[in-house]
């Protein structure tokens, strides 16, 4: 991992310890979506607002967890719970105001977003509220990208869902050879919110998903 990387404050590297918390039987309540895995609005592009709508509402809760289909029982995966606590108007868009938790308590130790910022220049997060706002910024346009900001890359890709985006952080090109876990996303669909990430911004650097969608 390089300087410029750590210098990012969505790229602090949490300890293992921190953020891999207790592990307990947990079920997925609370998405949003028919759970048809499919939606794409329209049938076309989106723009961002409306690929991040269904996240700017509050009191929406998006639930995620990292078993995997054909391993571990369920009373060794982790939950994580998304919760939109207050969304703002801001200059050319909105702001939504999230807190997340693991197996029920509050998840500190993490630099997933607290805050999302969709206006008409562009996409923020910010993980860390007590400090300033993040210059990294992901394009409006919703469409595949991968930005070079040096050493390491903004980027957006297709989910696996039709629809959905993922937003992300990774080493760039030239970058060198990364010894561990070097990127970082959250992935979002315009009917049924977050759903879900990997990376170095998870619990474990885990990959979690949204259980209620077919994938």
């Amino acid at each position: 991992m390089t300087a410029a990387m750590r210098k990012s404050g969505l790229y602090v590297l949490c300890l293992a310890a921190a953020c891999g918390g207790s592990r307990k039987t947990t079920t997925t309540p609370g998405n949003t979506g028919d759970g048809t895995g499919t939606g794409a609005v329209g049938g076309g592009a989106v723009t961002a607002a409306e690929l991040w709508a269904p996240v700017m509402k509050p009191g929406a809760i998006f639930t995620f967890n990292d078993r995997m289909p054909d391993g571990p029982t369920p009373e060794e995966f982790n939950t994580v719970e998304a919760t939109v606590d207050e969304v703002k108007e801001i200059e050319g868009g909105k702001v939504a105001m999230l807190s997340w938790t693991i197996d029920g308590e509050p998840l500190e130790a993490s630099n997933l977003p607290r805050a999302i910022f969709v206006t008409a220049s562009g996409v923020r997060f910010q993980s860390d509220l007590t400090g300033e706002p993040t210059e990294d910024q992901w394009p409006a346009t919703t469409a595949t990208a991968d930005l070079d900001k040096g050493d390491y890359s903004l980027y957006i890709h297709d989910g696996q869902l039709a629809g959905e985006r993922c937003y992300g952080l990774g080493p760039a090109k030239d970058a060198g050879e990364c010894e561990d876990v070097c990127f970082a996303e959250v992935c979002v669909h315009p009917k049924h919110g977050l759903t879900g990430g990997s990376g170095t911004w998870w619990p474990d650097f885990g990959e979690f998903q949204r259980r209620d969608l077919t994938k």
